[in-house]
């Protein structure tokens, strides 16, 4: 999974995703679940689970694969920076 989400990363987005501080991030992703993961959630039923729709599954889908691009850009971003020589 992680080598194909790696060849769809533009530099746009690369240069994008490093822009900001932890703290924007963690706001922005916050946000994203806010709204995505548990402001599409569909009503319990008399059990009081949940019967996901295909199109909550899809975007919740990608989603995932979005953050989990931004997550990879932003840690080597870190790294990159905190193990600079100069």
């Amino acid at each position: 999974m992680a080598s194909d989400l790696i060849g769809h990363i533009t530099k746009d987005q690369q240069t994008q995703w490093q822009s900001g501080s932890p703290a924007d991030w963690a706001k922005k992703t916050f946000a994203l679940s806010k709204d995505d993961a548990y402001g599409q959630l569909p009503a319990t039923n008399a059990r009081g689970s949940f019967r996901l729709t295909d199109d909550y599954v899809t975007t919740a889908t990608n989603d995932v694969g979005i953050q989990l691009s931004k997550a990879g850009v932003r840690l080597a971003t870190i790294l990159n920076q905190a193990l600079h020589k100069p």
